[in-house]
């Protein structure tokens, strides 16, 4: 429960139980039971999932499937329009809690608020791929290209990854539409063709975490707290899905236009319905011992990759294989290496949080839940940060992309231009 408007309004319930005395707890016993229907006004109220699970339907088609702290309403408490999907019950006994809009719009301020209504505006929006022209190429991977695109009526910005056609391409897409966290970029749209499929999402602007954390140099503790703890919230809010993200590092991690961080690119991330993963999958200098062995791994792998990201922070250099010159010797120093801390790094509480988090499976941090406990994040404000109230460390001068330090090559990858068969996709 790492949503900042889950919490903020959770906190408000219990130091103000009389403010939201008109709030209720809603029951449907039976399973299909519609709680909301489309193309209808309702009266204005915000529902949060207490138990159980729900779809959302839009013409009989699953769009996203909701559990326990999620939540729906939020726009009808902003703006005066029908209800643009249907809200089903999918299991039985399924409890709702609900809130009007006095409530909400009273807890709900300033930049959370903020975020709120620009991330409820790129939800749903109805557009053609003729209507995106294409600006620049802002990024390049290995499976393809992000280019930034703008809208030629409304002239609102988004970013428009093309990648080729994969399996994984059709998982990724499945993970990012599930996906309604500030510290996650959003997904609005995605395309496809004969060749290509096409993610539209926000337009993240201020450059990667990777290069923040090189202009700061060595993290202070409160500067260290804001990135790592935002990493854990992200990286929480996915688990609580049972969604492994594989690949955590400060290049997939991004710098809004205010500081706060949204964590990118899905396309090593799977979900594991109880099973463990055995792929060898990811970056290596971040990459837990257990993905190595392929001895199978479960969510704790990110928790190893969130702990090197934090040693990064800390010491401003990898825990394991920082002499190595090739991956197997990478890879023997993070199996059988001993872990060492700079000399300048004498905080007690840091040392001991990175021992926590990068040692064996059994012994590792379980979670978010933990790693609030830890004393290196004692008097921390996490509610503050939630909230968007806390100076970054950070704050991007102008607008910044990964393609900038590549001077900006042209766009010679053929994917400005649909080929053959476009459409929305039909399964989004």
């Amino acid at each position: 429960m790492n949503d900042p408007v889950i919490q903020a309004i959770h906190r408000r319930a219990e130091k103000f139980p009389k403010a939201t005395k008109t709030s209720v707890i809603e029951k449907f016993a039976e399973r299909k039971n519609t709680i909301i229907k489309e193309k209808i006004i309702y009266t204005p109220k915000y529902v949060e999932v207490r138990r159980k699970s729900k779809e959302v339907e839009r013409i009989a088609k699953n769009i996203r499937t909701m559990g326990k702290h999620d939540y729906f309403g939020q726009r009808a408490l902003l703006y005066d329009e029908p209800r643009s999907a249907s809200v089903v019950a999918t299991v039985p006994n399924t409890e709702l809690w609900r809130i009007g809009k006095t409530v909400f719009m009273g807890i709900i301020q300033g930049g959370m608020l903020e975020d709120l209504e620009y991330r409820i505006r790129l939800q749903f929006t109805t557009m053609e791929f003729t209507d995106l022209f294409v600006d620049r190429v802002i990024g390049r991977g290995t499976y393809g290209t992000v280019k930034l695109v703008t809208h030629k009526n409304t002239k609102r910005r988004y970013a428009m990854k093309c990648v080729h056609k994969r399996a994984r391409a059709e998982l990724e897409r499945q993970i990012l539409a599930e996906n309604d966290h500030p510290f996650i970029i959003s997904l609005v749209r995605t395309f496809k063709d004969d060749e290509f499929l096409y993610f539209l999402t926000e337009l993240v602007t201020g450059g990667e975490l990777f290069d923040a954390i090189r202009k700061l140099n060595i993290l202070s503790q409160p500067q260290a707290q804001f990135y790592f703890g935002s990493m854990s919230l992200a990286i929480d809010y996915l688990h609580e899905r049972t969604i492994v993200y594989r690949d955590l590092k400060p290049e997939n991690v991004l710098l809004d236009h205010q500081g706060y961080i949204k964590l990118i690119d899905f396309g090593c991330a799977r979900k594991l319905n109880g099973e463990k993963a055995n792929t060898l999958i990811g970056t290596p200098h971040y990459m837990a011992p257990e993905v190595i062995r392929g001895e199978g791994y479960t969510h704790t792998a990110d928790i190893w990759s969130l702990g090197v990201c934090f040693y990064e922070f800390v010491c401003g250099t990898f825990p394991f294989g920082r002499n190595a010159t090739t991956t197997q010797e990478l890879f023997n120093d993070i199996l059988h290496g001993k872990l060492t801390f700079p000399s300048q790094v004498t905080s007690k509480c840091a040392i001991d949080l990175m021992k926590r988090l990068l040692c064996r499976p059994d012994k590792r941090i379980g979670g978010f839940s933990e790693i609030r406990k830890c004393e290196y994040f004692q008097g921390f404000r996490w509610d503050k940060l939630q909230g968007r109230e806390l100076d970054p460390p950070l704050i991007p001068a102008k607008e910044t992309y990964a393609e900038d330090n590549r001077g900006n090559p042209p766009d010679d990858d053929q994917l400005a231009t649909p080929v053959t068969n476009v459409n929305w996709d039909r399964n989004f």
